[in-house]
């Protein structure tokens, strides 16, 4: 058995053990206040307050305050009740994970043996005056009325949030800073630092989105937190359906052929302390990006019935199923798993045609010209990518006391993703290359072989974790915790692989095991008239022996010192201090502001890549030894309420980003094994890029009265670095860029002006319409002319691209049917058919082909083009347009479907 994978086992049970005082509930909050007399405001000791519908409850002391621990997120009835008093509940009480709720009673004396209870209509407190960071929770209601249909979608809709290229861009930082948690375990991939698995919205709850201002519970974690929490069983039995299609009755009336279907259901198993819910969601979709790749019919066979449906270009398919079973009052086990996956097909322009090729004849035509030419299906040749994520865990909630209780968790979260060509092994590739392989007449468009690509990854991450909340009377909440993370990545990625060479020309195959821990204190204090959260944070990351082993073996080929990579100073550790402070000016007005120091470990894959057989690889080369990156943020906020209905909040920040993963070359020694192979110096991961953000969010929104809500948001900020990317030190190192930037320059994702908005009038229990408006300013991009030999690193980023807008839209007509509502709606997307650039340069030939930015800087011209002077050695540059699809975003497209909830 290997070394490390005993680890695991020993760091796992030495965590929860010594976490099982360490645990704060992260999915529950509190109900904390006063109960007085209406008449003389003095309070009412010995006073009961319950949660309806729950055993939840206390007494109030001799000062008039009570609190209840350990309360389920979510929406009650409150009750207060004394004798001599006439009981009050309050209704719609909110309360949120990880705060407090509060909740003041004033009854009224009775000389009446029975009376009957008041009830009073409690509204949600438009703003919350003990919140110290920007916080945005979205509930299914909120996305229902809207053209919403997955979790990132409805991130992408929140200010200081940029969706680019595909990729979320929480307040300026990179794609994968911002980190994804289930019910407290994370679920995001630390190899490729993103997240994997797709939560269905009909297995949703609530999530909550953290864009500055994490508490020291929250680590290895820079620009944002998406805090999802799934739902649970209810006393009875409920449920989901929900359906949506592109389809109008006709290919021609069909726009992407897509298919959604949703299902959840849940309620009491056996009896009402054990409950279950589970939910699926699969989507099929041939996108605006259509093939011509021939696929087969699959086959389910279900017994009495067949179950017969053709694979799509895109096919997702989610799932989540959980089971909580209450002990007692005070004791709750659950277990949960999620999984989600896709297959889709790799599109890539220039294998898109079909056609006949005659290899006697060097000529490519639409048809056969004689027996010499055969058939090529181009899209049939690139890689069919599959996903596949997983997570399995049990958590233990148990409350100690009136004042204090903890959680532990126990989770397992694994990866698979596959990479190839009509499912052939390496071995039976035949792959093509740039030369031979093109067509004559426009060497741009491949006419034989398959893409030259190969892969196999799994992770795996197991984790143990514990927290604990305590209570010290009404100024202190207290939170501390621990929590380890064990990896094991296993990697083979094969390019040009073929029967002569089945491992291919460049390879990179590894297994390695890395493993890290962290540990947190946290105290929230609340003073009159000012609330103060004060944290600190420690991690620890260890790459492994055996990475850094090969690591070391890497620099003793180039001929470095591996001083640096010994067994005792591999692993890297951080400290982190947090703070937040809020001051309720009054119940409509609120200021708030927060400083953090904020690490994160680099994907793991920039510190393994190709260091397993350096001599089979050309770089860049991945460095064990790398540091976390951090960042320092700052953010002021004010929060304002205007009327009863409408609230207003701003927050400005500002971000200071060092030690962002980056390429630099490395200078082997003469004497090396490196220089005797006759290989250029290598270029490794290092700490070298740097960057800052400012910015400043406005929104106000509208609740729903008077048959209309709404809401808009208003992002400006500056995005600026060295680098929008980990690998242009590597273009500068092998010469396709000219120098290395020495100033910092405005980001890829630096988009300066974003504003959201949308409205909802609607007719309850009968219609609905929403309406959703987007705009971003243009995104920079680099301008580069036709045949340059190098790029300028003084134009990066020195030009903008137009602006983009898009109108969304989502209308619903309401039926009750034997006492059950059912919704029939109409979804559009792109409504005005906007022609959204996607991306001005979407996967060019390694090596050069289509002359995407060349063509627009000269001719502002999208969709690239093809330089047919070149091919012919003409000295003039004669573009050929190539009307690639993946420049521009979705064009317009409309769904109709059918929701049942019961």
């Amino acid at each position: 058995m290997p070394r490390l994978l005993k680890a695991p086992v020993f760091y796992l049970v030495a965590a929860l053990v010594l976490s099982v005082p360490l645990a704060y509930c992260a999915d529950t909050g509190k109900i904390a206040g006063t109960v007085t007399d209406a008449k003389d405001n003095k309070p009412l000791p010995f006073a009961s307050v319950i949660v309806m519908g729950t055993s939840i409850g206390a007494f109030v002391d001799e000062s008039g305050k009570y609190m209840i621990p350990s309360v389920p997120a979510g929406t009650y009835t409150v009750k207060a009740t004394v004798m001599g008093y006439e009981a009050v509940s309050k209704e719609n009480i909110q309360v949120k994970a990880g705060e407090t709720t509060e909740l003041n009673f004033q009854l009224k004396t009775t000389v009446v043996m029975e009376v009957e209870e008041v009830v009073v209509e409690a509204e949600r407190p438009q703003v919350d005056t003990q919140k110290t960071q920007t916080a945005r929770v979205v509930t299914p209601e909120d996305v229902q009325v809207r053209a919403i249909n997955t979790v990132d979608e409805a991130i992408a809709a929140q200010a200081g949030v940029v969706l680019e290229q595909g990729q979320l861009h929480v307040r300026g930082g990179r794609a994968g800073e911002t980190k994804y948690f289930v019910d407290g375990l994370s679920i995001s991939d630390g190899f490729v630092g993103a997240n994997t698995i797709q939560v269905s919205l009909a297995s949703l709850s609530e999530f909550e989105v953290l864009s500055g201002g994490f508490e020291a519970e929250y680590g290895n974690v820079q620009s944002g937190v998406v805090n999802i929490k799934t739902k649970e069983g209810g006393a009875k039995y409920a449920g989901v359906v929900k359906f949506m299609t592109d389809d109008f009755g006709a290919p021609d009336k069909t726009y992407f052929n897509n298919d959604d279907v949703a299902v959840g259901f849940g309620g009491p198993l056996f009896n009402t302390n054990l409950r279950f819910f589970a939910s699926g969601e699969a989507i099929f979709s041939d996108t605006y990006l259509k093939t011509s790749e021939p696929r087969q019919q699959k086959r389910i066979d279900l017994g009495l019935f067949d179950i017969r449906y053709r694979e799509r270009q895109d096919n997702e398919y989610s799932g989540q199923g959980k089971v909580t079973y209450k002990l007692s009052e005070m004791k709750k086990l659950s277990a949960e798993f999620l999984v989600s996956g896709d297959k889709y097909d790799f599109y890539h322009h220039g294998m898109s045609r079909v056609g006949y090729w005659s290899e006697a004849n060097r000529h490519w035509w639409f048809e056969p010209l004689d027996s010499t030419y055969s058939l090529y299906v181009g899209p049939a040749h690139t890689p069919d990518i599959t996903n596949r994520s997983g997570q399995v865990k049990m958590v233990w909630n148990h409350t100690l006391s009136s004042t204090s209780f903890y959680t532990m968790r126990i989770g397992r979260y694994t990866t698979l993703h596959k990479e190839d060509v009509l499912g052939k092994q390496p071995f039976e590739y035949e792959p093509f290359n740039f030369n031979d392989d093109v067509d004559p007449a426009n060497r741009y468009y491949v006419v034989q072989g398959d893409y030259p690509h190969w892969v196999r990854y799994n992770t795996a991450m197991w984790t143990g974790k514990g927290d604990m909340v305590i209570q010290r009377g009404t100024t202190h909440q207290v939170k501390f915790g621990a929590e380890t993370n064990l990896y094991r990545l296993e990697m083979r990625d094969l390019t040009y692989p073929s029967l002569d060479n089945p491992l291919g020309i460049y390879r990179d195959i590894y297994t390695y095991d890395t493993w890290g821990l962290s540990a947190f204190a946290q105290d929230r204090i609340k003073f009159e008239g000012m609330n103060l959260s004060l944290g600190l944070r420690l991690d620890m990351f260890d790459p492994g022996h055996g990475a850094t082993g090969a690591y070391n073996q890497f620099l003793r080929e180039i001929g470095a010192s591996t001083s640096k990579n010994s067994f005792w100073n591999r692993a890297k550790w951080q400290v982190s201090p947090r703070f937040g402070v809020s001051y309720p000016v009054s119940e409509r007005d609120a200021l708030y502001f927060n400083y953090g120091r904020f690490y994160m470990v680099p994907r793991l894959e920039v510190l393994l890549q190709s260091i397993s057989d350096v001599m089979q690889n050309t770089g860049p080369y991945g460095n064990p030894g790398i540091d976390a990156e951090t960042t320092i943020m700052y953010e002021i906020g004010i929060q304002h309420q205007f009327s009863r209905n409408v609230v207003g909040d701003i927050a400005m920040f500002y971000k200071d980003i060092f030690g962002l993963t980056g390429t630099e070359l490395t200078l082997a020694a003469d004497e090396s094994e490196w220089r005797r192979m006759s290989i250029g110096d290598p270029v490794v991961f290092v700490n070298l890029d740097y960057g800052s953000v400012r910015g400043i969010e406005l929104k106000v929104t509208k609740r729903f009265s008077r048959r209309f809500s709404g809401g808009v948001t208003y992002t400006f900020s500056q995005a600026t670095g060295s680098s929008s990317s980990e690998l242009q030190g590597n273009a500068a190192a092998t010469g396709t860029l000219d120098r290395a930037p020495i100033t910092e320059l405005p980001l890829d994702w630096d988009r300066n002006h974003v504003i959201s908005a949308n409205l909802y009038i609607s007719e309850p229990g009968l219609w609905g319409c929403n309406l959703d408006y987007s705009y971003s300013s243009g995104a920079p991009y680099t301008p580069v002319l036709p045949r340059e030999r190098y790029q300028k690193a003084s134009l990066i980023n020195s030009e903008r691209l137009p602006s983009r807008s898009t109108v969304n839209l989502k209308a619903d007509k309401k039926y009750k049917i034997a006492g059950q509502e059912i919704s029939l709606f109409l979804e559009g997307a792109n409504i005005l058919d906007e022609r959204n650039i996607a991306s001005l340069s979407p996967g060019n030939w390694p090596g050069g082909g289509g002359n995407y930015v060349p063509y627009y800087t000269t001719q502002r011209q999208l969709g690239g083009a093809f330089d047919e002077g070149e091919i012919l050695g003409l000295p003039d540059v004669i573009y050929v347009p190539l009307n690639d699809p993946r420049v521009y975003a979705a064009p317009r497209s409309f769904r109709v479907g059918i929701s049942f909830d019961w």
